[in-house]
């Protein structure tokens, strides 16, 4: 799995455990998770499509990265991920390979079973692009959680 992570702080989290105590904190929730989601779409959209087309592997990268917000439980916050669960069979570890995550990546060349090769892999566009949007997306988050803590106090 790559992803990218909204580190919480414990703001989030006390926000979303006062807006348990809100008569209105359902709707408020719902006006905090869509915020988060209109936060990272651009960026999804931007790691779809630095996968490009083809007709295999990259299809298969596009339809797994996705955005993850989750307003209970233990990992409150917002995700940006490429989701290997989301890959077929036998290729659900290939996001952390495309993305260097893994050290080396060992697959017959164009097919063929009697010839292998190891290939090894930088650090991969989902990092790139992500890592050029983290301060924005922060501060987003940060404006954003002021707005419903703001309704909260109400």
């Amino acid at each position: 799995m790559v992803a990218v992570r909204v580190i919480d702080t414990g703001d989030l989290r006390r926000l979303t455990r006062a807006l348990k105590q809100q008569q209105d904190g359902r709707e408020l929730r719902l006006v905090l998770t869509r915020g988060l989601r209109e936060i990272l779409a651009p960026i999804l959209a931007e790691v779809k499509a630095s996968y490009g087309s083809g007709k295999h592997l990259r299809p298969l990268l596009k339809r797994a990265a996705r955005i993850e917000v989750k307003t209970a439980g233990r990992d409150i916050g917002a995700r940006l991920r490429v989701d290997g669960r989301k890959m077929p069979d036998h290729m659900k570890s290939i996001p952390a390979y495309v993305e260097g995550d893994k050290a080396r990546w060992r697959h017959p060349v164009f097919g063929d079973t009697e010839v292998w090769v190891a290939q090894t892999t930088p650090r991969g566009r989902f990092y790139e692009i992500t890592g050029g949007h983290e301060e924005s997306a922060a501060h987003r988050v940060e404006e954003l959680t002021a707005e419903v803590a703001s309704q909260v106090e109400k």
